[in-house]
């Protein structure tokens, strides 16, 4: 069996379980160019679905290092460490926001998917925080849509400052 065909019996169980694979096998080049018209048009939203679908979005769109820093307490300094674009823990399956981690695993073994709840604020001189924390949810019926029904577990973020016309990741709060 070549690989294309094992990617499509892939893509075929995936759809037919009811959600699609959350990472293409090859990267479209329309990610970069969806990103950067984004930034231009001043869409964060669109932007940040960019930055999640792809790891050439996050190394082109994150400042040479990212500062960790805690969540409970963002303005002490953190520590700075080198960008990693293969590192994000929000991953997209279908329309729906889930963590990076229970996307791999699903795709491997089929365990459940853990929902992540999204909240943007914007902030002072343009820049985003992006704060994410996994949830329960309700499939609402409309195919595109869940509810939320409680919060859990702890919350982190990511922070995006408004660079040079466009927006960077330059913090992560955990």
């Amino acid at each position: 069996m070549t690989r294309i065909q094992a990617a499509l019996i892939a893509a075929l169980f995936a759809t037919a379980s009811g959600a699609a694979t959350h990472k293409d096998d090859v990267q479209p080049p329309t990610y970069l160019k969806d990103a950067a018209s984004a930034c231009q048009a001043r869409n964060f939203d669109t932007f940040f679905n960019q930055f999640i679908w792809s790891p050439d979005v996050r190394r082109k769109y994150s400042a040479p290092t990212v500062e960790e820093r805690a969540f409970a307490a963002p303005t002490r300094p953190g520590i700075k460490r080198p960008a990693n674009p293969n590192q994000f823990d929000i991953a997209m399956m279908d329309f729906y926001y889930v963590d990076e981690a229970s996307a791999q695993r699903w795709e491997k073994h089929g365990t459940p998917l853990i929902d992540l709840m999204l909240d943007r604020k914007k902030l002072p001189g343009e820049g985003w925080q992006v704060t994410y924390q996994p949830a329960l949810m309700r499939d609402d019926g409309e195919g595109d849509g869940k509810t939320l029904i409680r919060r859990i577990g702890k919350p982190k973020a990511y922070v995006f400052a408004r660079v040079a016309g466009c927006w960077k990741l330059v913090q992560w709060l955990k």
